[in-house]
């Protein structure tokens, strides 16, 4: 499938300038990959004797898309904060008061970065949706960052090492339920209280090791991937 995907992506020429134009293929690969997967529940359903009449089909569908109800929501309401930050510019006044307070402080790009990892990982207490969460920062923390000269790249790295330490422990997350749902096969009385005691150095360890990870990748200034840098030349 990725092979068929980046084959679909003509890549634009070097240094043209051009946007990528997507091929007839990578248009309709969406509803090519839909029937795959369609045609394959429909297969193992069959065959287990889960889908027996077309009823059940529907039901089947039906608790699918309840599962996915807390990220529609959660676009919803992300949907509404996004058009309202827009429309007041909000996002703008917000990263040029973060961009000033930066300057002023002239804390280097380390100390930046992992201080970025630790908010994030708070956020994601409050916040249990990835997608949401970085929808809402990104305005305000890409721009920022790029004024004091670290590269977009790296600051997404910053942010999912942050966003990922502490997923496992935030009781906003909808896989916290499925994880506990799946060790009560075991232990029946487990409490979700316990479970996330039990997880938390785990998470904490995590944590520590990311920070670690980016602390020494922005000391070394090394590029968080082949096509892109650390720094970010903000005077361009």
């Amino acid at each position: 499938c990725l092979f068929l995907i980046h084959a679909g992506f003509p890549a634009p020429e070097s240094g043209s300038g051009s946007p990528i134009l997507l091929s007839p293929f990578a248009r309709a690969f969406p509803a090519v990959l839909a029937l795959i997967l369609l045609s394959a529940g429909w297969a193992f359903g069959a065959g287990t004797g889960a889908l027996s009449a077309p009823g059940t089909v529907r039901a089947s569908m039906i608790d699918g898309l309840a599962g996915l109800a807390p990220f529609i929501l959660a676009a919803v309401v992300v949907a509404f904060i996004l058009a309202a930050i827009t429309l007041s510019h909000l996002d703008r006044v917000l990263m040029l008061m973060g961009a000033q307070v930066l300057q002023q402080v002239d804390a280097a790009p380390p100390v930046t970065l992992v201080s970025l990892v630790f908010v994030t990982a708070l956020a994601d207490l409050l916040v249990g949706s990835a997608t949401a969460k970085w929808a809402v920062l990104a305005p305000i923390v890409v721009p920022m960052l790029m004024s004091t000269g670290i590269s977009p790249s790296m600051a997404t790295a910053a942010y999912r090492i942050g966003d990922s330490a502490l997923n496992i422990v935030s009781p906003l997350n909808p896989y916290v339920a499925l994880v506990l749902l799946y060790c009560r096969r075991w232990r029946q009385n487990l409490r979700l209280v316990d479970m996330l005691r039990a997880l938390s150095p785990f998470a904490a360890a995590y944590l520590l090791i990311g920070a670690g990870i980016i602390l020494i990748w922005s000391i070394a200034e090394w590029p968080p991937g082949p096509t892109t840098t650390f720094s970010y030349d903000h005077r361009r």
